[in-house]
């Protein structure tokens, strides 16, 4: 059971009363490697291991390779992209605090330039490394919400640039 918990928060409400509040993890990616899926939180913690048939469902990360995963612990990547993952870390945590987590398709990390996310069926997003994630997400989808709902493409975010989201329709 202690592998099924993302985090405790305990409180005293004087004078005896002693409150527990415990988050339970959800499994939202899953990363396919040697014919299995590792499933990962928000939080990056494993929380669970399938064969990689069964997680045909679950959105993924893809482009890394996880170093000795085991469930209940926290995720590592290969040394090549340990700055990837602070990256990867910060965007899912940015994806759950907008609730925006069930959007997501997938994330790719091979490419050493840029991560790229499919989102809400019908985009790509490409994000440099260490953005400014919160603020990246909230350019999104403010400019999703300004286009039809047959439209696709892709948006390219950057904020170093004169234009902060640039979309490229299909």
């Amino acid at each position: 059971p202690y592998i099924d918990i993302e985090d405790i928060w305990i409180r005293r409400d004087l004078p005896d009363t002693l409150l527990i509040d415990v988050e339970e993890c959800s499994a939202v990616f899953a990363v396919v490697q040697g014919g299995s899926a590792w499933l990962v939180s928000p939080k990056g913690k494993i929380v669970e291991q399938r064969p990689a048939a069964q997680a045909l469902d679950e959105p993924v990360i893809d482009g890394c390779e996880l170093l000795a995963p085991s469930v209940g612990t926290d995720m590592a990547l290969a040394t090549e992209y340990a700055g990837r993952q602070a990256s990867l870390l910060a965007l899912l945590a940015a994806l759950d605090d907008q609730q925006l987590l069930d959007q997501v398709q997938a994330i790719h990390l091979a490419d050493p330039g840029q991560l790229t996310m499919d989102y809400a069926d019908r985009f790509t997003v490409e994000m440099a490394y260490g953005a400014d994630y919160e603020r990246m997400l909230q350019i999104l989808t403010g400019a999703i919400g300004k286009l039809e709902s047959n439209q696709t493409g892709t948006f390219h975010l950057d904020p170093e640039s004169e234009y902060e989201a640039v979309l490229t329709l299909d």
